[in-house]
């Protein structure tokens, strides 16, 4: 498990490369409604 402060240093790190937009693309996918299907999916 990471601490609280080494995830906002990796978000920061992700932000800085230029990556900032996926983070928050990544916070508006909706949660899958059958977990099953989605990881079949996955997979």
């Amino acid at each position: 498990m990471i601490t609280l402060a080494q995830f906002r240093d990796i978000e920061a790190r992700v932000r800085a490369a230029g990556h900032g937009g996926r983070i928050a693309w990544s916070e508006t996918v909706a949660p899958a409604k059958i977990a099953e299907r989605f990881a079949r999916q996955a997979v």
